[in-house]
């Protein structure tokens, strides 16, 4: 695989301590290919809404990186 990921997320406290998120995707073959000349990378991604994700299928903002 030519790229590897690493996702953080940092929780807010929240009184609604009951809920279920699910996430759906794919592994695929080479989607693309990112070059970093042997240097780690970090993308950074926008804060979404709730209102972004309430339907399945919706998506949040893309992140464009170079």
């Amino acid at each position: 695989m030519a790229f590897a990921g690493n996702v953080q997320a940092q929780a807010q406290p929240n009184t609604e301590t009951s809920g279920k998120v699910t996430f759906f995707g794919k592994v695929v073959e080479n989607t693309c290919k990112v070059k970093t000349e042997n240097r780690n990378m970090s993308v950074v991604l926008n804060d979404v809404g709730k209102a972004h994700l309430s339907q399945t299928g919706n998506t949040a903002m893309p992140t464009p990186f170079t």
